[in-house]
């Protein structure tokens, strides 16, 4: 063999003594081979400086930037393969005419593997941080990394989560969502952050802004301290009027980690102004004037500007008024801002006698650049303008009142239904017949020791309606009818004989259904108010749409993720109903809530005429001027057990859903004035529902759908009622 194959190396333990010749053909030999291993580190260093300089330099797009990062590192790991063995092949073929490689071939053939190897990892680390950073920059997805995860769909993925800047912040309840220290909250002049270029010219010329007053401040202030009006849990007629508040608790809460203190970086501005507040000032009926405040409101999302005025600036008021820069209103028009309406049928502006599309287009700006946050749109507005329906959130109506959520209404009604001499359920006659065989049936739980409304909800009911709506409204003689018949069944009959004990929120406990017509508006807080008892609502207006559904949008998702926190209660409680029971299809699935899973929806016209008379006698009417109306409670006499039972399943859900403060025992009756952060299904939604209009990304598509309505014939102005 060759003597050079034979050179003294660490990895030769004896070494054999050499002549000079020798040793100066081994001096030769290595000096060949350092020129030779110099080659392709130099090379490799350049590729590096190369390949980092392209792919900074690259045109972030979802399709060019897979194929220009897989280029360059596939040519990269060729250049670096074919260079690193130049030392090895050539020494290969100088002997070929060997059968067997020595032991010095195979370590030099090792160490340039090794070396191989860990260059293409250096730049391959080096080729995906530059893309992902890219990637994060332009906000476009990194295809290698969803390539990757295509490859690996097998394994167990974490989920991701943003990252938590501040330890403190571990116990926020949106510490993991988009909107993470990214909401701006305009100042108060009652905030230590009232300072600095925040305020406006106007607010800052004299006394540091200090000539500046929000009145609603002190009201709000005041009330809270006394326990009246919106922060009186008992008081049904204020009770739903409080999402301002909520709102505002949960984007200013310290444990929803959501406010930021640079505007600059914000994508979201809160705007804490109180017009229900400010309206009412601690009564029911408030002024119908317009405040300046509220003016200076429709003057800043006003989308057009008086040309005939030079000087004219529609943001003028809100400068003099709120003592607040427009510096951020005029950087997107205030499409990242967000406005809250906790009234159906008031705003910023306050007009009697107007119903249809008026507050949605005038009192409340719904078709403006703004987020508007309200408890109500129509179905007539919500098909017209599907964009701009979307564009803003429609909420679940409030309820405050913690006896509804901490079990202590499910105990009294527990209490009261056993101190009154009624029948058992199998043998009431008040009782559905579907709900009587349940009763007998031994799926069925008799057990009443629980307070908790799951175990209330899987229970067979008394009553097979409860209702109680008044005369009023568009629907007045819906609600006539209504009444007079529901009067005459045998659950009217027991529920106004015990009319002293049985009230509203006992009533609903002990009824199967409940009837909800339209009334002022299309809604009312019954229709949540029934769902939160495990009633399952009935609706008798076609023009009602139900929050987080398909109803209000097309694109709607359920909070209730199976990853979720909620998502592993929903699962719990789901399992519960399989226990022999039909399981509800919304809770078996991910899809967008659907009010079909919980709600029965009728057609109103058909249930108008008169069943009973004054006496509750049938009513037999010769005449053609009354058509004889449908009977409610034959209607509901012909729903089957399962269908009850898959509808109850759906209620729970959708209260889950549409509650602002989480059911636990340990809840406060008046969880808004002790400053509990509402954290039930409704504040979750909210926040993601606000995660993805943020820097006002769905405004662009309510802009167009404007300009395609004025270039036809403009009909929305025309909605002057309600449809029942």
């Amino acid at each position: 063999m060759d003597e050079s194959l034979y050179l003294p190396n660490e990895e030769h333990e004896e070494q054999k003594p050499i002549s000079r010749r020798q040793r100066l053909h081994q001096e030769e030999q290595n000096d060949d081979n350092k020129k030779r291993r110099t080659l392709p580190r130099g090379n490799t260093s350049a590729l590096l400086q190369m390949t980092v300089f392209s792919v900074g330099c690259m045109v972030i797009t979802q399709k060019t930037l897979f194929w220009s990062a897989s280029q360059s590192s596939r040519g990269l790991s060729s250049s670096l393969e074919e260079q690193a063995f130049t030392l090895p092949k050539m020494q290969s073929d100088s002997s070929q005419e060997h059968a067997t490689e020595s032991p010095l071939e195979i370590s030099q053939k090792s160490k340039h593997m090794k070396l191989v190897n860990h260059l293409k990892k250096i730049h391959t680390q080096s080729i995906e941080s530059n893309i992902q950073e890219s990637a994060e920059r332009h906000d476009v997805p990194n295809l290698i990394v969803e390539n990757k995860k295509k490859k690996t769909d097998h394994y167990p993925t974490p989920p991701t989560t943003t990252t938590i800047v501040d330890e403190r912040d571990s116990d926020c309840i949106f510490r993991n969502s988009p909107l993470y220290r990214s909401v701006y909250v305009y100042p108060s002049p009652l905030d230590k952050e009232w300072e600095g270029e925040i305020l406006s010219e106007y607010a800052s010329r004299t006394a540091d802004g200090r000539n500046v007053s929000w009145p609603w401040l002190e009201m709000d202030q005041r009330l809270k301290e006394e326990g009246k009006a919106q922060y009186d849990a008992n008081n049904k007629d204020f009770n739903q009027y409080t999402t301002e508040l909520l709102v505002r608790d949960i984007i200013t809460h310290p444990n929803s980690c959501l406010r930021t203190d640079d505007p600059e970086s914000a994508s979201l501005f809160y705007i804490p102004y109180l017009p229900t507040m400010e309206y009412h000032n601690g009564s029911l009926f408030g002024d119908y004037k317009t405040s300046p405040f509220s003016q200076a409101m429709l003057d800043a999302t006003s989308l057009y500007v008086n040309d005939s005025d030079s000087h004219y600036n529609k943001y003028d008021l809100w400068e003099k008024t709120f003592g607040l820069t427009s510096k951020y209103w005029k950087r997107r028009n205030g499409a990242d801002h967000i406005v809250v309406m906790s009234e159906p049928l008031h705003g910023f502006s306050h007009p009697r006698n107007r119903r249809g599309n008026y507050h949605y287009l005038h009192s409340q700006k719904q078709l403006s650049p703004p987020i508007v946050i309200s408890i109500e749109l129509s179905t007539t507005f919500v098909e017209m303008y599907p964009n701009c329906a979307r564009k803003n959130i429609l909420m679940p109506y409030p309820n405050i009142d913690g006896k509804w959520f901490n079990g202590a209404y499910n105990q009294q009604t527990k209490e009261l239904w056993g101190n009154l001499q009624v029948p058992n359920i199998s043998e009431s006659l008040a009782a559905l017949k579907a709900e009587r065989a349940m009763a007998n049936s031994s799926k069925a739980t008799t057990n009443t020791n629980t307070t908790h409304i799951d175990e209330l909800l899987s229970q067979p009911r008394p009553l097979a309606q409860f209702y109680g709506a008044g005369n009023h409204g568009s629907c007045r003689q819906l609600r006539q009818r209504l009444g007079m018949n529901y009067r005459c069944t045998e659950s009217g009959k027991l529920a106004n004989r015990f009319s002293r004990q049985i009230k509203y929120q006992h009533g609903y406990r002990q009824s199967t259904f409940c009837p909800c017509p339209g009334g002022d508006s299309p809604s009312a807080k019954r229709h949540f108010d029934a769902l939160h008892a495990g009633c399952i609502p009935v609706i008798l207006s076609h023009d009602f749409v139900w929050p987080f559904t398909s109803e209000f949008d097309k694109n709607a998702w359920s909070i209730l993720d199976d990853d979720s926190e909620d998502g592993m209660m929903r699962k719990r409680r789901r399992n519960m109903y399989r226990d022999g029971r039909r399981a509800s299809s919304m809770a078996a699935s991910t899809s967008p809530l659907s009010a079909s899973d919980f709600a029965l929806r009728l057609n109103a016209s058909e249930f108008e005429g008169p069943k009973y008379g004054y006496q509750c006698q049938v009513w037999n009417n010769t005449s053609n001027s009354s058509k004889i109306s449908k009977d409610l409670q034959s209607y509901l006499e012909t729903i089957s057990s399962s269908e009850i039972e898959r509808l109850r399943a759906g209620a729970l859900q959708a209260s889950e859903l549409y509650s602002y403060y989480r059911r636990r025992p340990d809840l406060p009756e008046n969880p808004l004035r002790e400053g509990i952060l509402p954290d039930g299904g409704a504040a979750h939604q909210l926040i993601r529902m606000l995660s993805r209009r943020a820097n006002g990304n769905l405004w662009p598509a309510c802009q167009k759908e404007q300009q395609a309505e004025s270039s036809s014939s403009p009909s929305i102005d025309k909605i002057s009622t309600f449809q029942c």
